[in-house]
């Protein structure tokens, strides 16, 4: 018992911090126009492109989003089961 809300604790931690490293990287690749040449005709660079800058338009909904599912993370992790 006692694992599991050490584990949705420590889950309630890395979520912000692996949003904060995903927004640094879409940063970069709008600011470096990145080129995507291993995917191909899949996913070819002004698609990847498009989909951050997308997401970088409406990181605050998304930042509303994370937010929720770690208060209810740490809520769980409260819970005694």
């Amino acid at each position: 018992m006692i694992i599991i809300n050490i584990a949705l604790v420590l889950l309630g931690i890395t979520i912000p911090l692996g949003t904060a490293i995903f927004w640094s990287k879409a940063a970069k690749i709008l600011n470096t126009r990145f080129e995507n040449k291993y995917c191909g005709a899949i996913l070819d660079g002004s698609t990847v492109y498009n989909l951050v800058k997308s997401l970088y338009q409406h990181r605050s909904k998304f930042y509303i989003l994370m937010a929720t599912i770690v208060t209810i993370i740490e809520f769980l992790a409260l819970v005694q089961f």
